[in-house]
């Protein structure tokens, strides 16, 4: 046929849609016309099953005809589509490199890859990717915002850097001087301008974004979330007015409501600025309902899992050293500060909030899930040692991309303290450092900082308060199963009295004392967190008692605390 391959894979990607859209008469069309490209009676008959809404069959009926028509891209590119919708992803990402490997331009297959990359935090191959689809189109707006993700996440900042200003320089050439992609492009270059500790420039782009799109609430709350900046009472009024005009319960009222709050509380009115926080926190906790109780099921699930009368893989009791060092906790109780005092070491780097663990786990259930066993932690699950052990070499191998040539390294992954057990398990010798933080002051700075994904608990005071103590359980628990595995520091011991805590700190970890440690608001690394500000700033105790200002509003806080048990 003369139609090229390309033009067969968008009939394929074009179906899809279609049938998402229950327009079912195009879709069919579309794959008379993939098969018209080379009828094969089996490509046909997994075509009918997945057209007919039978994804598992066709998945089957697609693979058998693979083992016997291996070149033929279509059941691989279908496979991969499959295969993306049951969560396997790793499958996924091997079929499309068997797609690409028959047809090199498939460029819409190679875009998928790279995403499908970057989710497994594969950060390499999927720059590689994006780099082979820029050859062909380097001035692609689109590829080039992929490409810049991928720099960001491999924690290439320069070059990602470079990007954006070639984009705004295209954005602004062009004559969308006033248009949404512009004002994004310049928020874009703000936050990395702030990941690398260069302030004035990324509060530069911000107000070029505002003035640009002022009616967006995000980089107003990007500019909030400098802990430093101070509004004008005319940015003030923008603020109100924009919030006003924000659509209820959309993510436009909660930026605009966060960034009110944050100017009001600059300006000491207590009462309005909490106001401002509350009508944020609600609308964003309307967006996606936390299960307090299913994750309460989740933790205790763990702690069975990992308990003294519970299997013990060998590999849990070996000591052999590991580079990495976990730093773990809860949001806003100095994770950040701790992560850069490690770092000021020489023989430590620094990385970013590395998701490993979490993709680790994932990835381990499905492997459960396929085979018929019980996933983690369910009760019941099994845990093999030699499987442990390729977690851990996986874990170093997608790491090795943020790290550079130090013998050490620090994921600062505060969430990881729900899976100590797993991380002993399958990092030997894996230092992990747990930093607490007084429950109302952590408490309220929560409350007042919106967390972007993954923390929907984090939006309602007695939510926080029910966290915050089924973090401790877990803690205590893991000090009970194995004492002296997890390093405890104070917050408010660390700021008070930072000389001793921070040598007994460095003793724990067995690294040698260096004045750099002493000083890590002078630790250049570039640091992602909300954070970012304060840790650039001398150790202070100024927040150890600053929630007291608000602490009549913060009764459902203080109450939840008290529970003795969870509910």
């Amino acid at each position: 046929m003369s139609h090229s391959a390309e033009q067969v894979s968008a009939w394929l990607e074009q179906a899809a849609v279609q049938l998402k859209q229950g327009k079912t008469a195009a879709a069919n069309r579309l794959l008379r016309q993939v098969l018209d490209w080379q009828h094969q009676p089996g490509l046909a008959r997994g075509l009918e099953l997945w057209r007919s809404h039978q994804p598992r069959k066709a998945s089957q009926a697609l693979a058998d005809y693979s083992k016997e028509h291996g070149a033929d891209f279509r059941a691989l590119q279908l496979r991969a589509h499959l295969a993306i919708e049951f969560g396997a992803l790793d499958e996924a990402i091997g079929l499309l490199q068997g797609c690409l490997q028959l047809h090199a331009e498939l460029h819409s297959q190679r875009t998928e890859l790279c995403k499908l990359l970057a989710r497994r935090q594969r950060y390499a191959e999927a720059l590689e990717q994006a780099e082979i689809l820029l050859q062909t189109d380097p001035d692609n707006q689109e590829l080039l915002l992929l490409k810049a993700a991928q720099l960001d996440r491999s924690g290439q900042y320069q070059p990602a850097i470079e990007i954006f200003r070639k984009l705004i320089r295209q954005q602004s050439e062009s004559g969308e001087t006033h248009s949404p992609e512009l004002a994004s492009s310049w928020t874009a270059l703000a936050m990395l301008h702030r990941t690398v500790g260069d302030q004035a420039a990324a509060i530069d782009g911000l107000q070029r974004a505002i003035e640009l799109d002022p009616q967006r609430g995000w980089p107003w709350f990007q500019l909030a979330d400098f802990k430093t900046y101070q509004f004008t009472g005319k940015q003030t009024e923008q603020l109100q007015s924009g919030l006003d005009q924000a659509e209820t319960g959309s993510m436009n009222e909660v930026h605009f409501a966060f960034a009110l709050g944050r100017a009001l509380e600059s300006q000491n009115e207590v009462d309005a600025a909490f106001a401002a926080y509350q009508r944020g926190n609600r609308a964003r906790a309307g967006l996606a309902p936390f299960d307090m109780a299913a994750f309460q099921r989740e933790l205790a699930a763990t702690r069975e899992l990992f308990s003294v009368s519970g299997p013990k893989p060998e590999i849990l009791t070996s000591k052999t050293d590991c580079p990495a060092i976990f730093v773990v906790g809860l949001p806003r109780s100095g994770t950040t500060l701790v992560d850069q005092i490690i770092t000021a070491h020489s023989s430590v780097d620094g990385t970013m909030e590395l998701p490993l663990i979490s993709t680790l786990i994932r990835e381990l259930q499905q492997r459960q899930l396929s085979t018929g066993q019980i996933p983690y932690p369910a009760p019941g699950t099994l845990l093999d040692p030699q499987q442990l052990q390729r977690m851990g070499e996986d874990y170093l191998q997608r790491a090795q991309i943020q790290r550079g040539e130090a013998p050490y390294f620090v994921d600062k992954m505060p969430f990881n303290f729900q899976h100590i057990g797993l991380i002993r398990s399958i990092l030997p010798g894996a230092r992990i450092v747990n930093i607490w933080r007084d429950p109302m002051a952590m408490g309220f700075s929560i409350y007042r900082q919106l967390f972007r994904i993954g923390q929907d608990w984090a939006f309602d005071l007695k939510q926080i308060g029910q966290y915050y103590l089924a973090y401790a359980e877990m803690m205590q628990h893991w000090d009970r199963l194995a004492p002296g595995a997890v390093i405890h520091l104070h917050y408010e011991q660390l700021v008070q009295s930072p000389g001793t805590t921070i040598q007994q700190l460095l003793q724990q970890l067995g690294l040698e004392q260096e004045p750099a440690c002493y000083k890590p608001h002078e630790n250049l690394r570039p640091v992602r967190t909300a954070s970012s500000e304060q840790v650039r700033q001398a150790l202070y105790t100024d927040a150890i008692d600053y929630w007291q200002q608000f602490e009549k509003q913060l009764q459902p806080l203080r109450e939840a605390l008290a529970a003795t048990t969870l509910h």
